[in-house]
């Protein structure tokens, strides 16, 4: 059974004919840790805002551990959340902004004190206690913010893009601790975040909103092999999907699809997982492609569909050159609303991202036979965006 349930919650603000958020309805089960994802703007803050009560639901319902919230007051939700900007006290100690919550609840001092040690043990803040806020670190600042939001022992801990302020290294550590927190302490957890990587790397689910509306909530690990559509597909990775235009053909009893001047076979076992697809044949479609499934041919004759590529540009990592290739074909762009190219005439309009061992030889200006993994080919419909 669900722990917390938004059934439709949709938010319209005065003055505005498009909803911010657009009938989400989604269940969360107790202990979960689920993230909201997507570009500015989608709504995703405004979502966990209604959560919390801080903003009106306009239409739709909120339950929390059976009950019904919502129009119930955010301070009788029994929620916790944790801002971008931290909001501590700069006069009061560590321990006493920590402590704050307990004493305007009229917790005893006793007990104030002890979940005051036992939650800043979890938050490795014992030796901080007597420090005020402008002598911690940013990291150190945020893990006290969230002391003071968990030390109250809320039903559901809510973060609106906690990591934001902080430089890129303290963030990786940051997004780990916050993981490991979470799954100690089993409190079911919110989380919103324009950084796909961060949403990833921490969720149990992810949920993947745009233009108000759900597109996807799964795991992390469905959400990249089996995007719903096309917009999730281009939105989770990094780099992004290849999509480009395809055309379907049959040749002698084979399914292909038709990219540019390159042909790409399609495997009985991918034509088994998407039915579909002969359905096409003779129709222009969206064919997806991730630079983690695209090879130098020399380095992997394992697969043995190919096509030809011209780098346009390199980028050597270390562990690996992302290898932007002009195939002949203009790649989609999925976070457009019409799907179309955004690239502008750009000299790399053309190009698509693979991601080549580091023992590649390839080289700027140097036509390359490029290896495709067509058993991780994806297919959308371009109408729709949808998943065929």
């Amino acid at each position: 059974m669900s722990y917390v349930s938004l059934r439709g919650l949709t938010k319209v603000y005065a003055g505005s004919d498009e909803p911010a958020v657009d009938g989400l309805s989604l269940d969360i089960n107790e202990g979960e840790f689920v993230v909201f994802v997507g570009p500015s703007g989608c709504g995703k803050s405004t979502a966990l805002r209604m959560v919390a009560g801080l903003e009106s639901i306009t239409k739709g319902g909120l339950h929390i551990a059976d009950e019904e919230m919502t129009n119930v007051s955010p301070q009788n939700r029994d929620i916790a959340m944790v801002f971008q900007n931290y909001a501590l006290y700069p006069h009061m100690s560590v321990g006493k902004n920590m402590a704050y919550p307990l004493k305007i609840a009229g917790v005893s001092k006793a007990e104030i004190a002890e979940r005051v040690q036992s939650t800043a043990k979890v938050l490795q803040l014992e030796e901080y206690l007597d420090r005020k806020p402008g002598n911690l670190s940013g990291g150190q600042r945020q893990r006290v913010a969230m002391g003071r939001a968990l030390i109250r022992s809320p039903k559901v801990f809510l973060m609106d893009e906690p990591l934001s302020n902080l430089d890129a290294k303290l963030r990786v550590y940051m997004r780990t601790e916050i993981a490991r927190i979470q799954q100690d302490l089993g409190i079911t957890t919110i989380y919103v975040t324009h950084d796909q990587v961060e949403a990833m790397t921490m969720g149990d689910r992810v949920v993947v909103l745009k233009d108000g509306v759900l597109q996807q909530a799964d795991t992390p690990a469905n959400l990249y092999s089996n995007p719903a559509n096309m917009f999730v597909a281009g939105f989770i990775g990094s780099p992004a999907m290849n999509l480009f235009e395809g055309s379907v053909s049959n040749l002698d009893g084979e399914v292909a699809v038709h990219l540019g001047p390159n042909t790409v076979p399609v495997p009985a076992a991918v034509l088994a997982a998407h039915p579909s697809l002969p359905d096409k044949v003779g129709q222009t479609i969206a064919v997806g492609v991730r630079p983690d499934d695209m090879y130098d041919a020399a380095l992997a004759p394992q697969y043995e569909a190919r096509i030809t590529g011209t780098p346009v540009l390199l980028e050597s990592l270390g562990s690996e050159i992302v290898t932007h290739l002009d195939i002949g074909v203009r790649p989609m762009d999925s976070t457009d609303p019409d799907m179309e190219d955004l690239t502008g005439g750009d000299d790399d309009a053309h190009a698509v991202v693979a991601r080549f061992s580091p023992h590649s030889t390839v080289k700027q200006g140097q036509p390359i036979e490029v290896s495709i993994d067509t058993n991780r080919l994806h297919f959308f419909d371009i109408a729709t965006g949808n998943k065929i």
